[in-house]
């Protein structure tokens, strides 16, 4: 069985409580979500929100579908990466148009 990854081994503080790390959470939980290996999804993860900044709804919707399938293939997230990348998208759009851009506005 292999050992569940935390937010914490991804560098995100959620103990701050802070809209960026729940952001980065809410990526990393999304990809965690299919049906693929964790270390592939935390790669994907790492490549999307590190080496591309992408770390706010805002600028992963300023991302193309096809800029995000890329960004899936560089961390190897090659299984669903059409349909995640459409799902991605069509998330960040409503966490911009129905909750302000923030993921603590869903609670609310």
């Amino acid at each position: 069985m292999t050992a569940e990854i935390s937010a914490k081994q991804l560098d995100i503080d959620l103990c701050k409580g802070d809209e960026h790390a729940l952001f980065k959470w809410f990526v990393a939980s999304f990809l965690f979500g299919k049906r693929i290996q964790q270390d592939i999804a935390a790669d994907a993860y790492r490549v999307i929100v590190e080496k591309h900044g992408r770390d706010t709804p805002r600028k992963l919707c300023n991302c193309s579908w096809q800029q995000i399938v890329d960004m899936l293939g560089e961390g190897h997230y090659v299984r669903y990466d059409e349909s995640t990348a459409e799902r991605l998208l069509k998330l960040c759009n409503k966490l911009i148009d129905d909750y302000g851009g923030e993921v603590g506005n869903i609670h609310a």
